[in-house]
């Protein structure tokens, strides 16, 4: 990974005095945290999060939906596809499972045996519902009006703060699902709003009139109805709303200061590990600054290691061949005549904005090929350029778009 020094200044942000999220962040009508779960996903998971990340939060704060009804460590978890008409139902192959689901249930059997890959097909016909189920039991009374809705996966760390990590497929712009995304209650209104006139027993009415069947997933079936059924489109925050794991994001130039607010596919393990790691952390800094990317290369500093075979420390987006130590930069093919470890790490020293490297066959780069790899890094180069470099204040980076 060679580092972007100087820090590029494309990135637009604020600088804003911190202060610590309040007490009644979480009182009864300010934060709702809706949890998407499923009758196929590793229970485990659910539980890991309601002991860690959601273990200072009020119940009332906490909403877990999933395509069956259970309790889990005492938290009700309610089926999102219990209101959906058979008619509805029955014009889409996914909701077969659905079926076999509840049927296992009624026989007191365990539904994670079921595939795990219907389970995602599935997934995609419920975050509508969930926007349309909590909009409609807070008109009835039958939950309190609250003013933001944080929409998470099991899998998905999020540490303080608020909107979504962009992601552009087509003409939709949509919040990706698994960094977290939120909706405040004027977007709630907005969409419920258009969508009244739609049957409640038409085919296509828990999806506020639209056709999913061809598209990929919740998240983008969520952002194609709010823009063009309400004219809403996302506030994009990224990195700060992030689809990585600490080990395999970006640290380095202007990501360096940027707070951090969510991450994605934290496992079991790593969830419990990660939660102590940063409750830890406020402990010792006493919370005077928000968990800055800076913060949380700490939680990874420590399994940095000079060296590492089988594996590829690099990504496709940043591959860079350097000339070999005896070839011009101007050559058309430099990567080819590479012969060893040691010249691929003397071509990463010889260049000081490398930290890390990786080679394969006859090749020193920076993302992998489809041979045995070996990476490197420059422990001490990171260790002083992360010790060296530091943040005046958080840049809180502007919404894109």
């Amino acid at each position: 990974m060679r580092s972007p020094v100087p820090i590029n200044t494309g990135r637009l942000y604020d600088v804003w005095p911190w202060k610590r999220c309040p007490s009644s962040l979480f009182d009864k009508t300010y934060v709702l945290i809706v949890v998407k779960t499923g009758g196929t996903e590793q229970i485990s998971r659910l539980k890991d999060q309601l002991d860690t990340l959601l273990s200072t939060v009020p119940k009332e704060n906490v909403l877990v939906l999933s395509d069956l009804t259970e309790k889990v460590d005492s938290v009700p978890v309610l089926d999102i596809f219990a209101d959906l008409s058979p008619n509805e139902r029955k014009h889409y192959p996914e909701f077969e499972l659905y079926t076999q689901i509840q049927k296992l249930q009624k026989e007191g059997q365990d539904t994670r045996m079921l595939n795990a890959k219907g389970g995602w097909d599935l997934d995609k016909y419920k975050n509508l519902p969930m926007v349309r189920k909590i909009w409609r039991d807070m008109q009835e009374g039958n939950m309190r009006k609250m003013k933001w809705f944080l929409f998470i996966d099991t899998d998905t760390y999020i540490y303080q703060y608020f909107f979504g990590s962009p992601v552009w497929v087509s003409d939709v712009v949509f919040g990706y699902g698994g960094t977290g995304y939120v909706l405040s209650y004027g977007t709630m209104e907005a969409l419920n709003k258009v969508s009244s006139s739609i049957p409640l027993d038409d085919p296509i009415y828990s999806q506020y009139g639209l056709n999913v069947t061809s598209l990929c997933c919740g998240d983008l079936v969520l952002a194609k109805v709010l823009q063009d059924k309400a004219g809403i489109k996302i506030k994009g925050f990224w990195l700060m709303f992030n689809g990585e794991i600490p080990s395999s994001t970006t640290y380095v130039g202007e990501i360096w200061c940027e707070p951090v607010v969510s991450l994605h596919h934290i496992g079991e393990k790593n969830l419990a590990a990660l939660w102590t790691w940063v409750e830890g952390w406020k402990k010792r800094t006493k919370s005077v600054a928000p968990l800055l990317f800076k913060d949380l290369f700490d939680y990874i500093a420590a399994d940095i290691s000079a060296t590492r075979n089988d594996w590829d420390n690099t990504e496709e987006g940043h591959r860079i061949y350097p000339p070999s130590l005896s070839q011009s930069a101007s050559s058309s093919t430099p990567h080819k005549i590479f012969t060893s470890f040691e010249q691929c790490r003397a071509a990463c020293e010889a260049d000081v904005l490398c930290f890390q490297f990786v080679f394969q066959g006859t090749s020193c780069a920076l993302a992998g090929q489809e041979e045995r790899s070996y990476s490197g890094w420059m422990v001490e180069r990171i260790r002083h350029w992360t010790t060296e470099t530091s943040c005046k204040d958080a840049r809180w980076v502007r919404s894109n778009p």
